[in-house]
């Protein structure tokens, strides 16, 4: 005999899913490890099939992507993040704040991810050169040149400087 999951037991297990997803999805606590123990304990919780499990998860992910127009979803594998032990739980948090919206340090790489995601990264990085002082974009810069030994400045510099001569 198939059982069929009752309406509120689904909306439940729905809205817990989605609210984990949406809580976490773009932290490094949602890895594969820690969502399997989510899913795991949900299922345990409401007493769920496979079958019923992997269609409300197959819901949350759709409405998931769409609401917030991301590219992957978020119980897919490639949404996960790869497990660090670099974190320290006690640690003092470094984090930029802006009137109350905050992103730590540690978070930098992922909410750039995330922002990429949604503004679009060409967007996203016109932006942030608008925003940055033109001191901090010449010290990007400079580092950026020198990893990638861009000789090619040095030659622009020097054309420049003969261009100003000649006038």
């Amino acid at each position: 005999m198939i059982r069929k999951l009752n309406e509120s037991k689904s909306v439940e297990v729905y809205n817990d899913l989605y609210d984990y997803a949406d809580n976490y999805r773009f932290t490094n606590r949602w890895t594969k490890s820690n969502v399997d123990k989510k899913l795991n304990g949900v299922k345990r919780l409401f007493n769920l099939s496979d079958t019923e499990l992997d269609k409300i998860v197959s819901k949350v992910n759709k409405d998931f992507k769409r609401k917030n127009k991301v590219k992957s979803e978020p119980y897919a594998d490639s949404s996960f993040k790869t497990e660090s032990k670099s974190i320290k739980r006690n640690s003092k948090l470094n984090e930029a704040e802006s009137y109350g919206w905050v992103v730590n340090d540690y978070q930098a790489k992922e909410a750039y991810n995330f922002a990429c995601d949604y503004f679009g990264e060409d967007e996203l990085n016109a932006q942030i050169v608008s925003v940055i002082s033109d001191e901090e974009l010449a010290a990007c810069l400079a580092y950026l040149f020198r990893m990638n030994d861009f000789r090619e400045w040095d030659e622009y510099l020097e054309s420049e400087q003969e261009d100003d001569f000649i006038d």
